[in-house]
């Protein structure tokens, strides 16, 4: 992981290379998160013949007052995904995911290209409250307000540098044109022949420089024009190259999104635990996944057919087994999932994106009911998104080695 970075965490580390300031040794360093992702808090659950209550826990938790949507230019927001190379480190790549709604919801993942589940770090911005998961860490600490100052200067330059011209009032006459960051600072264009920016940058407050963006070329993607490569500066200390691969506008997530996973849940009242259950918030990697309806009374053999075809075919296939229920419980298609690092398996699988989800673990070799479905969805209706149910498993019933039940924003 690159180390060398200036950061305004005071660590020379991987949770630093978003945010940046003076100098690692000007600041004191953070302690270290306790939370060690490698062993996980298992969350249990006890069925009985009532419908159990479901218990999310609350501590840490943070309540969202988000201002309403509101589309830029017809754009509700965007979702990119950028190759970068820094150049401390030019032999490890990394992938950077910036995902935006508009106004003030922010999500950004950076991690190793070769590891992108352990060695990736967060960091969210959910209007005024911002929050970092550092890297192999599970816990996400709130920014400090200096530091949130300089997370939301960040992310108001990359939005102006995607929306460009729109999103801000621009201001200026010949190749420079300014605009205000209301209350942090502002930003700066060098415009080229063009009229799109070569350079771009932004300045604190007090008038310093933070970041920098230079060397930009430009793309057209449908009617609009969107960055292509640049490379990005932390005051004079250049910090990597950022080639954009994929850049998404129509698309649509729960505000949950934009807090940690420790941090959903705000809001909603306590209930009454009748038979204890924790509704641990997660997010789903992004991957390939291919989903096969079941035949006539849940037949299977159409699975198990295109589970043995793609392994035969040299697709690696996650072990547990999935299965599409219905509000019933009813299980009305399979799912296959590949990793989302290689290339399309195949006719009929899609990409999925990253999104936010609730895993509940079960005991027991019980499969999930109505009951238990229906109280899932009565404890995450503050969530305000309908909702799909999985059954992922391991082993075959009633021998199950590992079972939960996952409930997740349809098409998220």
């Amino acid at each position: 992981m690159a180390r060398s970075s200036p950061t305004i965490f005071g660590l020379c580390s991987f949770a630093a290379l978003l945010l940046w300031s003076a100098s690692c040794s000007d600041r004191a360093p953070q302690a270290p998160s306790p939370t060690d992702p490698s062993v996980p808090a298992v969350p249990t659950v006890s069925t009985g013949p009532t419908a159990p209550s479901i218990s999310i826990p609350s501590e840490g938790a943070a309540a969202l007052d988000l201002a309403p949507r509101r589309a830029i230019a017809g754009i509700p927001g965007f979702q990119t995904s950028s190759r970068v190379v820094f150049r401390s480190e030019p032999d490890k790549p990394h992938v950077l995911s910036a995902t935006y709604l508009f106004p003030e919801r922010v999500r950004l993942r950076l991690a190793l290209e070769a590891d992108q589940q352990v060695d990736r770090v967060l960091v969210y911005r959910a209007g005024s409250q911002g929050y970092l998961v550092e890297e192999r860490s599970a816990s996400s600490r709130a920014l400090s307000a200096e530091e949130m100052d300089l997370l939301v200067l960040q992310t108001e330059l990359r939005r102006a540098l995607f929306l460009w011209p729109d999103g801000f009032e621009w201001r200026g006459d010949g190749p420079q044109r300014g605009a205000d960051v209301a209350g942090r600072g502002k930003l700066m264009a060098q415009l080229g022949d063009d009229g799109r920016p070569r350079s771009m940058g932004s300045f604190d407050a007090d008038g310093s420089a933070v970041e920098s963006i230079e060397a930009i070329t430009w793309s057209a993607r449908g009617a609009r024009y969107f960055p292509r490569s640049f490379d990005l500066f932390a005051q004079s200390e250049a910090v990597w190259s950022e080639e954009v691969v994929a850049v998404e506008t129509a698309l649509d997530f729960v505000d949950a999104f934009f807090l940690p996973p420790d941090r959903r849940g705000a809001g909603q009242p306590a209930p009454t635990v009748i038979e204890p259950m924790e509704l641990e918030a997660r997010d789903m990697p992004q991957r390939w996944e291919l989903r096969i309806e079941l035949g006539a009374a849940g037949d299977s053999s159409a699975c198990d057919t295109a589970r043995a075809l793609w392994r035969g075919r040299g697709i690696e296939l996650l072990e547990e087994s999935i299965l599409e229920l219905d509000r019933q419980a009813r299980p009305v298609a399979c799912r296959f999932c590949a990793p989302s690092a290689a290339s399309s398996p195949g006719d009929g699988w899609t990409l999925r994106s990253e999104g936010p989800a609730w895993s509940l673990t079960m005991t027991g070799s019980s499969a999930p009911d109505a009951a238990l479905l229906g109280s899932i969805a009565d404890r995450l209706r503050p969530v305000g998104a309908a909702l799909e149910f999985e059954w992922h498993f391991s082993g075959e019933p009633p021998a199950l080695t590992a079972s939960r039940v996952v409930a997740r924003p349809s098409g998220r």
